[in-house]
């Protein structure tokens, strides 16, 4: 009986210590970590804070995650000590800041190198040859992260990410403005966090940016309906309530395409609005805006024929993280009227991308009031 006894102690102990071993394995899985990316530049852009909170936001999802503010990239692929994994092929890959259609900018030690899909030397690390089976989502949010827009040898950090096994990839196909870009990823979050998928949370938060706005721009590699947590708290899919007579439909003019929808913006002479609607591949309105009734639009037609156009003196250079960047191309000029703290207000945007010598690129916009001539915050537009 003693040595029965003895057996089945020792049979338990095995059991348990199994038990304890099993679970201690689930903990350190690589699939349960985030790493988060967000850095001061030194030259106005900051996306530290950013990156605090959608650390915070991974955290209630149930990801234990590591927010990182002073590293390089070789910090990036190099392995966890908790999963003895790279770090890129965590649950989720978090990257906000400088970036390009080739790399994505880390500034650590006041040095910048740059993570690409597929060039590596000198201060480039590349990720190619790396598996990230465990990745359900790698958000590079930057600027055209997702961008095909030339012919490389660096690659394309979004689609390199999925055909590594990643579930799916984000990224921007335009330089985009940093303070929308912020604006967007809050957004985005607030929907991740409660159960959206990535394609519906990035959907939603490009319905509250403005028709014009560069962020709207994305793509998604891989699937889309990949989501971050379990037992969504609301549905999903976004309702559509935005609905148009033919005569109004009548006023729109369709502008731009992005993916396979059409924008379609309502225009007062030579002037835009911020009125648009959004229609899918089946040409059904899927979302829009309606700031200004008839009443409006016939006041507002006797008054911009008497409106004036300013010069606007564009830099020839930008000098961002101790980086010059020279090329210049003016990428959006367009008058627009738009309503600033319920003000009427007739307006000239310009957006200029700038690129320098890494392929990183910096989009900088410029608001003019044509009434006054003074210039004003870009992010006014955005203002409820």
């Amino acid at each position: 009986m003693k040595s029965m006894k003895k057996v089945s102690l020792v049979l338990c102990s095995i059991i348990i210590l199994c038990i304890l071993f099993s679970s201690t394995a689930i903990a350190l899985s690589a699939y349960d970590y985030g790493y988060v990316f967000g850095f001061d530049y030194g030259d106005g852009v900051n996306t530290i804070a950013i990156a605090q909170q959608e650390s915070m936001y991974l955290r209630n999802l149930g990801f234990t995650v590591y927010c990182n503010t002073d590293v390089s990239a070789d910090f990036a692929i190099g392995n966890s000590p908790n999963t003895n994994r790279p770090r890129i092929d965590s649950g989720v890959f978090v990257t906000n800041g400088h970036s390009g259609p080739r790399c994505y900018q880390f500034y650590g030690k006041s040095k910048s190198t740059y993570l690409t899909a597929k060039k590596s030397g000198g201060s480039y690390y590349k990720f190619d040859d790396i598996s990230m089976s465990n990745c359900k989502a790698a958000l590079f949010y930057g600027c055209k992260t997702a961008s095909k827009d030339r012919s490389t040898d660096y690659g394309v950090l979004t689609d390199e990410a999925v055909d590594n096994g990643a579930s799916c990839a984000f990224g921007w196909n335009k330089s985009v403005n940093t303070d929308t870009a912020t604006k967007f990823r809050e957004r985005m979050f607030y929907f991740i966090r409660y159960g959206y998928t990535i394609g519906d949370a990035a959907a939603n938060a490009k319905s509250e940016m403005p028709w014009f706005d560069a962020t709207r721009d994305y793509r998604i590699s891989g699937d889309s309906s990949t989501k971050l947590t379990t037992g969504a708290k609301f549905a999903s899919a976004r309702v559509s309530q935005f609905l148009l007579s033919p005569a109004e439909i009548s006023e729109y003019r369709e502008v731009k395409t992005e993916g396979s929808n059409k924008i379609h913006v309502k225009y007062i002479n030579e002037f835009a609005t911020t009125d648009y609607y959004e229609t899918d591949k089946d040409n059904k309105i899927i979302s829009g805006k309606n700031d200004f009734n008839i009443q409006e639009k016939n006041k507002l037609l006797k008054k911009v024929t008497k409106i004036k156009t300013y010069d606007i003196a564009i830099p020839e250079k930008i000098i961002s993280g101790g980086l010059s960047y020279k090329k210049v191309k003016v990428i959006h000029d367009f008058k627009l009227i738009a309503k600033i703290e319920n003000e009427t207000r007739f307006l000239r945007v310009i957006n200029t991308e700038y690129e320098n010598e890494n392929g990183l690129c910096y989009l900088n916009t410029q608001v003019i009031d044509l009434e006054t001539g003074n210039e004003i915050p870009y992010m006014s537009l955005l203002s409820k």
